[in-house]
């Protein structure tokens, strides 16, 4: 089964259009995704919060790498995509990689 690769931007383009913590959003097919880079690293995800479809890009990523939905503030691991109260089903997530000097998403 075949990964889908989504090319986001070159390279030479991450600091100006990824400052840290910064949310910034992805068309894939009918869906949002957020991109975001914490330290050098990238964390995509579906911009819309699995308990009520609320647009996550417009709450805040916090320093343990959680993003906080601005509606019930629900808060997501960046990592596991987990609820931290288990309140409500986990936030899908996806690969960020370098490839041949572009920023890429990977689509499973």
């Amino acid at each position: 089964n075949m990964s889908e690769y989504i090319e986001l931007i070159s390279v030479d383009q991450v600091d100006e259009i990824f400052p840290e913590f910064r949310m910034r959003l992805f068309r894939v097919d009918a869906n949002h995704i957020a991109v975001v880079r914490i330290s050098g690293d990238f964390y995509a995800f579906d911009n819309k919060c699995p308990h009520a479809d609320y647009p996550l890009n417009e709450g805040v990523i916090n320093h343990s790498l959680k993003v906080v939905c601005p509606w019930h503030s629900f808060m997501f691991s960046l990592v596991s995509g987990e609820e931290t109260n288990g309140k409500c089903s986990p936030l899908s997530l996806y690969s960020v990689k370098i490839h041949n000097q572009k920023l890429v998403l990977e689509i499973p």
